[in-house]
């Protein structure tokens, strides 16, 4: 008498496309480079038993691009037309950032601004006053559909 097919040991092996591999029979997550462009990969899954007996799946996955965004890292709001705002523009895949999170904070962590999305841009004042010559700390983070990307820096004000 065998051992029934079922109770047969097996090993996993996936690879991913990209490089990367696992012999988990069930991988937790794998996570793709950030794209400025979609990319394609060729994800293959083989279970091979104690026997050498072997069987492949393999499936062909896109990995959608991101926005790619510019971040100013001073401006002027001193009332002479020019730099009055911080105005953080989508390079590329504007839609994509239409959920971003804008955050900006002074030195002891107090928010300042919050925005979401790209097209409501930061005075440079807080509850309406003037905020002074400084640099802020500032956060976006970007929704994107199968993954969360966070940028982070200073901004100075200048006057």
């Amino acid at each position: 008498t065998g051992i029934p097919t079922s109770e047969r040991p097996v090993t996993h092996f996936w690879s991913f496309g990209d490089g990367q591999t696992s012999t988990d029979e069930q991988p937790l997550q794998h996570l793709y480079p950030v794209t400025f462009a979609d990319a394609k990969y060729k994800v293959s899954y083989t279970v091979t038993n104690d026997l050498g007996c072997s069987n492949t799946m393999e499936k062909m996955i896109t990995v959608v691009k991101t926005c790619r965004i510019d971040v100013p890292n001073v401006f002027t709001p001193n009332g002479d037309g020019a730099n009055e705002t911080w105005n953080i523009q989508a390079l590329s895949n504007a839609d994509k950032c239409e959920d971003a999170v804008i955050r900006v904070y002074d030195k002891r962590g107090l928010l300042l601004f919050n925005a979401i999305g790209l097209s409501e841009k930061w005075n440079g004042t807080f509850n309406g006053e003037a905020l002074p010559v400084d640099t802020y700390y500032y956060t976006i983070d970007l929704k994107l559909p199968y993954t969360n990307v966070t940028y982070n820096g200073v901004v100075t004000i200048l006057r």
